[in-house]
């Protein structure tokens, strides 16, 4: 019996490359969603055997053409930060109805922004959504939705939650310029306290977790936390991202709301992280327990690694 194919929606984005390519060395047959053949190609480049659609994730004709047939849907859309709030859940309520109609599993990647200050830590699964910023409420809104969607339409979904993430094509998360800054020796500024312990997770871990998560019948219906491989303290990883550059950037850490304010004058971006500050004076590390009991060790590439090889990609790809 032929496979029915994954359809991971927001290909073009780090987690939706990374996810791809982890199904395809899985054996799985993917289809790829991107807006247009310019944007998808370049990052096909080293993953064989896709297939294409293209289209706007927020337009459901879009949408319902690409999941034709398909038996997974795994949404991996990542919106500028800008439109985040605003757009998030109308962007993927399209491939939530459509899996729905195709009685397709429902896989999201989500973000530890749910949980909001934290009331224990390491953070499990069950921990209360008490998020204070309108960023992580916008993943709230759409976990509500995927859960509500299984127990009204028999839906089955996986929620699978990550720190910050990092790594090639990951050019629209919370650090992206600080990593081509480092690339190309200019300074650092760094959202947060240095003495913070905290914690990231290279975005190929991220997409392994997330394909293994998303084929397992047994996490039908489960949330997943994915850790990084470590906590690091803010300063040390900061640290081995110079390091790893070659270079000598100097940095600088933004660790007040109002120099936060201040740095938005001059990158739109930063208005917009303003209302998560306080999330970056905590310890935000997750717990991956429920993850490694269901599938044992988690894909954990050591910080050094990652770090050069998304500099070296950095490079690669001539960004400033």
């Amino acid at each position: 019996m032929e496979k029915r194919k994954n359809l991971v929606v927001g290909f073009e984005g780090g987690v939706g490359r990374a996810v791809a390519k982890a199904l395809r060395a899985k054996g799985e047959p993917v289809v790829a969603f991107a807006p247009d053949e310019k944007t998808a190609k370049p990052r096909a480049e080293g993953i064989e055997g896709l297939d294409f659609a293209y289209g706007d994730p927020a337009n459901p004709k879009d949408i319902d053409r690409a999941a034709e047939g398909v038996g997974r849907i795994f949404y991996c859309v990542v919106l500028p930060m800008d439109k985040w709030v605003e757009k998030a859940f109308s962007t993927m309520k399209p491939s939530l109805d459509a899996a729905v109609k195709q009685n397709a599993k429902f896989v999201l990647a989500s973000n530890v922004y749910v949980y909001g200050k934290p009331q224990f830590v390491p953070i499990r699964e069950g921990h209360p959504h008490v998020t204070q910023a309108r960023m992580g409420g916008a993943y709230v809104t759409m976990e509500r939705a995927i859960r509500a969607a299984g127990l009204m339409n028999a839906l089955r979904w996986t929620i699978v939650r990550f720190p910050d993430r990092y790594g090639p094509f990951t050019m629209n998360c919370l650090h992206d310029q600080n990593f081509k800054n480092a690339a190309n020796g200019k300074k650092i500024r760094w959202f947060g306290r240095p003495d913070v312990l905290t914690e990231f997770v290279y975005i190929e871990d991220a997409g392994e977790a997330m394909a293994t998560a998303g084929l397992a019948d047994v996490a039908d219906g489960m949330e997943f936390n994915v850790p990084g491989p470590e906590p690091i303290y803010a300063r040390d990883f900061v640290d081995i991202l110079v390091e790893s550059s070659g270079k000598n950037s100097a940095v600088k850490f933004l660790k007040h709301q109002w120099q936060v304010c201040i740095q938005g004058l001059f990158r739109k971006k930063m208005c917009h992280l303003v209302e998560v500050h306080y999330l970056k004076q905590l310890s935000m590390i997750m717990d991956g327990d429920n993850y490694r009991s269901f599938f044992g060790e988690l894909p954990a590439t050591p910080y050094r690694e990652a770090a050069r090889k998304t500099v070296e990609w950095i490079r690669s790809q001539k960004l400033k």
